[in-house]
């Protein structure tokens, strides 16, 4: 699903924004083993700030970045399973980084 930043308000942009900058500065983070990483307190923070966006479409997003939740639904699985979960959420998380990009070029261009 193709989300239209143009239709986000300035506030959700922002904390997009601001999740995608977490990663391009701590490329470390994308590695699934990240909790000892530089930037792994911060891009918590970020995405916190994220679980507050009114916007459905964002709020599904940020739903399937829930780590719990990823965990919680292949609780009595094996450990394939929990490891397509946890590609799942990485995905999405990519996804959201994507939109925050596609949130910093559309700012951008509004100043032209």
């Amino acid at each position: 699903m193709e989300i239209d930043v143009e239709k986000l308000s300035p506030e959700t942009r922002w904390r997009l924004m601001r999740f995608a900058d977490v990663f391009e500065r701590y490329p470390g983070l994308l590695s699934f083993d990240r909790a000892d990483e530089k930037g792994f307190d911060e891009f918590l923070d970020v995405k916190k700030t994220l679980d507050n966006c009114p916007e459905s479409e964002v709020a599904a997003l940020v739903d399937r970045i829930n780590l719990d939740k990823a965990l919680q639904s292949v609780e009595n699985e094996g450990p394939e399973e929990r490891d397509t979960a946890a590609l799942k959420m990485r995905n999405a998380e990519f996804e959201a980084v994507e939109l925050g990009k596609r949130c910093h070029n559309f700012i951008k261009n509004l100043k032209k």
